[in-house]
């Protein structure tokens, strides 16, 4: 969950290992530059475009991407996402799922 007024990415023990960031950070909230570090640097620019369009008109999203870990080993993963608004309309939280589909 990604709560977008604070930048502040919350998530699990498995997000933490699938990203290759610290348990205890993740838990707590990291901003989203954090997880977008460990995207492979050609999808970078794509995934930006995918969540910023999912803020501005609220569509979800699917999306595959590569992370790279700190030792070059690459991984395909799976993102579905929405973003939900506050009352007043603007972006609140962007709530989603990312799972690993295959070692490349």
């Amino acid at each position: 969950m990604w709560q977008a007024a604070k930048d502040l990415v919350f998530g699990d023990t498995a997000i933490a290992e699938l990203f290759g960031l610290d348990p205890d950070k993740v838990l707590k909230g990291l901003p989203l530059e954090n997880y977008m570090e460990k995207v492979h640097p050609d999808d970078r620019t794509r995934l930006a475009r995918n969540i910023s369009k999912a803020v501005g008109d609220g569509s979800p999203y699917n999306v595959d991407y590569r992370l790279r870990d700190d030792n070059g080993v690459v991984q395909l993963v799976t993102a579905m996402d929405k973003c939900f608004r506050s009352s007043d309309g603007k972006p609140a939280d962007y709530a989603g799922i990312v799972y690993p589909v295959a070692l490349l």
